[in-house]
C-alpha cells in the first residue's frame, strides 16, 4: 500500500484526538504556550501527547509494513526538544514534516 500525506495525517490526528479526547483542530491547536506571542495555544501536556502519539503512529506504520520502507529504520528523537519546536512550529507543520520524510522514504 502506498501512503500518502493526507492518509497518514488522518491516522495521526484520529489516535491524536482519542488520546486527548478532543477533536485535533489545526486552526485551535496552533502553538505551544510561549513569550512570542504565537496563538492559539495549547499546554505541555497536550504537546507531549501530540509528539508521542505522531511518532508513535508512525513508528507503528514502519513496522507493519516494513517493506515499503525497506531503508528506513524511523526516527531518534528528544522528546523534551521536539516539545519545544511547537513553540515556534505549528503543530500541524511539525506533523507534515515528520509525514514528509517517511513519504519520501517510501519504496
Amino acid at each position: 500500500m502506498k501512503y500518502t500525506d493526507r492518509n497518514l495525517m488522518n491516522k495521526i490526528k484520529a489516535v491524536m484526538s482519542a488520546k486527548i479526547g478532543d477533536k485535533i483542530d489545526f486552526r485551535k491547536h496552533c502553538f505551544l504556550e510561549n513569550q512570542y506571542g504565537g496563538t492559539p495555544c495549547f499546554s505541555y501536556d497536550f504537546a507531549e501527547t501530540a509528539v508521542r502519539t505522531a511518532y508513535q503512529v508512525l513508528e507503528n506504520i514502519l513496522k507493519e509494513d516494513p517493506e515499503q520502507f525497506e531503508n528506513y529504520a524511523g526516527w531518534e528523537y528528544n522528546t523534551d526538544m521536539e516539545i519545544e519546536k511547537l513553540r515556534t512550529v505549528t503543530l500541524k507543520n511539525f506533523i507534515e514534516n515528520l509525514i514528509e520524510d517517511m513519504i519520501n522514504h517510501q519504496v
